[in-house]
C-alpha cells in the first residue's frame, strides 16, 4: 500500500507541476536596433494623379465627366452606380491601372 501511495503522490505532483508550473523559458527583452527604418506612406491622391497623367485627352475628359457625376447629395444607389462606372473606367479603358479599379469596387 505504501508503494501505491508514493506513486499517487508522485503523479499528483507531476500533474500539479504541468498545470500550474512554469513550462516556458523566461523571455529576455530584445535590445532595440538603432537602425533607422523609414516607412513610406501611401497617398491615394498621388496615385490617382500619377495614373491620370498617363491618360489620353479623350480618356481624361471621359474620366472628368464620370467624376463630376459623383455628388454627395445623390441617392445612395446613384452613388453606387457612379462609383461602379468609375471602377469600370479604370478597369476597361486603361489596362495599366488595375489597382485603381479595385479601389472603387
Amino acid at each position: 500500500m505504501k508503494k501505491q501511495l508514493v506513486l499517487v503522490c508522485a503523479g499528483a505532483v507531476v500533474v500539479f507541476v504541468l498545470f500550474f508550473g512554469r513550462t516556458t523559458a523566461i523571455k529576455k527583452p530584445v535590445a532595440a536596433d538603432n537602425t533607422n527604418i523609414t516607412i513610406q506612406s501611401f497617398s491615394i491622391q498621388q496615385s490617382i494623379s500619377a495614373a491620370k497623367k498617363t491618360l489620353t485627352p479623350s480618356q481624361l475628359s471621359h474620366l472628368t465627366k464620370i467624376e463630376n457625376n459623383i455628388r454627395p447629395d445623390k441617392v445612395a444607389s446613384q452613388q453606387i452606380q457612379a462609383y461602379t462606372e468609375l471602377a469600370n473606367f479604370w478597369k476597361d479603358s486603361t489596362k495599366k491601372c488595375r489597382s485603381l479599379s479595385l479601389l472603387y469596387c
